[in-house]
């Protein structure tokens, strides 16, 4: 089963401050609560921001170099098009 993904660029289709606001949780910078509550008060889809969220915040990874909580996440990237799958 394919799990979701969500670019930068979709991110910044929704409002143009929402990919600064992920740049720094993945910096460490803001929690994933502020994330989250910052893109769904600039109009991002509580689902979609969760996505994001998850695949941005900074974990430890597992013994074996990848966390398996954030094996769905890729990098985001300014020339994806396609829109974020699932629900």
């Amino acid at each position: 089963m394919k799990k979701p993904k969500i670019s930068k660029w979709q991110m910044e289709k929704v409002h143009p401050y929402i990919p600064e606001m992920y740049d720094q949780l993945k910096q460490g910078r803001v929690s994933r609560r502020e994330f989250l509550r910052v893109a769904t008060l600039l109009g991002m889809g509580a689902g979609a921001a969760i996505v994001a969220a998850q695949c941005g915040s900074p974990a430890e990874p597992a013994a074996g170099g990848q966390d398996p909580n954030h094996s769905h996440c890729r990098a985001p990237s300014a020339s994806s098009s396609s829109p974020a799958q699932g629900h």
